[in-house]
């Protein structure tokens, strides 16, 4: 029979810290846009058939991307300063 295994030490059992979860990054959110033109796109050519729809939807994104592209060459934090400093970190 194979060995079992390691319980963990009673030390290392404690509770999570009830601090809930954490609010979303900024990157997820934009992801998350992006994605919504997309299948937005997507299904009004496939439902309605409108060949053009998901070719509208790629050109939409273009300014958001363009955008977060900039801020991200000139260094800027991705939630500008929503956070209150809290996710920017110097390095």
């Amino acid at each position: 029979m194979g060995d079992a295994p390691p319980r963990p030490h009673r030390a290392t059992r404690r509770p999570l810290p009830a601090t809930g979860f954490p609010r979303p990054l900024p990157d997820a959110e934009l992801c998350t846009i992006l994605s919504a033109i997309l299948l937005g796109g997507l299904l009004l050519n496939a439902l309605v058939g409108w060949w053009w729809a998901d070719s509208v939807a790629a050109l939409a994104m273009v300014p958001l991307v363009t955008i977060e592209g900039v801020r991200a060459l000139r260094g800027e934090p991705p939630c500008g300063d929503s956070c209150g400093g809290a996710c920017h970190t110097e390095g």
